[in-house]
């Protein structure tokens, strides 16, 4: 009797300790409630999106089990890739180990876990996969992988409908039309407490009749794609993500003019997210171009090349891509942390001391400048991201969504634009 009175208290005792050291839960309040003359009032948790994409690729630079879920409820891997023959392939977890980690450590956080299908190298078959001979088995198959792992919902990224993207996507005419009608139908099989985002390019649909109304009621949010507005393909240097270009002499895209295009559309403004950039783009710039009289950064420099970046491999040789093409070219891609390791910016993202650097005032964008290297990089800081915060409030945005989360350092950026939202952290 005895012996069995000590177990008792002692596996009591342990579960009040189990009990007093478990990790806390947490989750975001939004900001405050703000009335909007074209929005709804944002007023609870479900109003916010605090969202954030991350590759399988990235796997090894950021492990599931390190990413701050406390600081996201949406979270989306990214890709797994529709085939020809209609199934989906995930080339960046083949053995499935890596998925099933990501969707059980964003759930176990209140997270929603979502994957991503499609991408730049992903949306070759997209046109003929909801076209109306195939359109149900697509659904199906897109039905049956979100059950199978667990998901909270899907993300569809096709590059682009219509065309453009990679050089053997296929395309229609009618390729909005019948992404339209794939969504709705994937609606009714989903229900309603599924979720359904697009990743979008900067302007809208060009093929349909100018009323998004329809797909609004469809899908949870798009989530537009402000970033590569300019890069190793203009004509001159600019600023990979704008936030406005209305005062630009080239006006080539901003989240002012992106968001202004989509609400005229009839889609919603609180059901758009901005899609933001934890990256940069390189260039090769003379210090002659590169610098005015009074040693400011020329923001649209003429360049003479792309420098080789962190991700480079300067002494490979050039493999063709999927659609058999071959570029030998370096991208001069720099991850906000890459920009910190490679010697532009301090840890606390701030440029260090032989780097010039300026807030280009019209895009509101940070450009650096290093003469000994003659790298020109146009990227996003903890300032632009405040900026961009206080612009998705302002127009009554549903909120962010990064790409990508490995590519920010200790959360500057993410802490940047969730605290100029307002957005606060419990944990109970």
């Amino acid at each position: 009797v005895h012996l069995n009175m000590l177990l008792s208290f002692y596996l009591a005792f342990i579960s009040c300790i189990s009990l007093a050291s478990a990790a806390p839960s947490c989750g975001l309040v939004p900001p405050k409630p703000v009335s909007h003359s074209s929005a709804q009032v944002v007023n609870s948790t479900d109003d916010v999106v605090a969202a954030m994409w991350w590759p399988g690729w990235r796997n090894a630079e950021q492990p599931p089990n390190k990413i701050s879920w406390s600081k996201y409820n949406v979270a989306t891997y990214a890709f797994a890739l529709p085939t020809e023959n209609g199934s989906l392939s995930m080339p960046d977890d083949p053995d499935n180990v890596i998925l099933p980690q990501f969707v059980s450590l964003a759930q176990e956080n209140n997270v929603k876990a979502l994957v991503s299908i499609g991408g730049y190298t992903g949306s070759r078959f997209f046109s003929a996969l909801v076209n109306p001979d195939n359109r149900t088995n697509f659904v199906n198959t897109c039905y049956e992988f979100m059950t199978n792992n667990s998901l909270d919902g899907l993300d569809f990224d096709w590059e682009y409908p219509g065309g453009g993207g990679m050089s053997c996507n296929l395309a229609s005419g009618n390729d909005s039309n019948n992404l339209f009608a794939f969504i709705h139908e994937l609606r009714a099989k989903m229900g309603s407490d599924k979720m359904i985002t697009l990743s979008v390019r900067a302007t809208p649909f060009t093929d349909t009749d100018g009323d998004l109304s329809g797909l609004a009621a469809d899908v949870d949010h798009i989530a537009i794609m402000d970033y590569d507005i300019w890069g190793s393909w203009s004509p001159t240097t600019g600023p990979n993500a704008p936030l406005d270009d209305s005062c630009a002499a080239t006006k080539a895209g901003s989240a002012t003019s992106s968001v202004r295009e989509w609400s005229a559309t009839n889609f919603p403004v609180d059901k758009i997210v901005l899609g933001v950039p934890a990256y940069g783009h390189g260039f090769n710039v003379s210090s002659t171009n590169a610098l005015t009289a009074n040693n400011s950064i020329s923001v649209y420099a003429s360049f003479t090349g792309i420098p080789f970046g962190p991700n480079d491999n300067a002494t490979a040789t050039p493999q063709p891509d999927i659609c058999g093409d071959v570029s030998s070219a370096p991208t001069g891609f720099y991850y906000f942390e890459q920009m910190i390791s490679s010697g532009f910016l301090d840890q606390s993202g701030s440029p260090l001391q032989n780097i010039s650097y300026q807030i280009d005032p019209c895009s509101q964008t940070p450009f650096v400048y290093d003469s000994s290297s003659s790298i020109m990089i146009s990227f996003d800081d903890a300032k632009s991201f405040a900026a961009k915060g206080q612009f998705i409030n302002d127009k009554g945005l549903k909120g962010f969504a990064m790409w990508d989360s490995s590519g920010d350092f200790n959360d500057i950026l993410l802490d940047s634009i969730s605290g100029a939202m307002g957005i606060e952290q419990i944990c109970s």
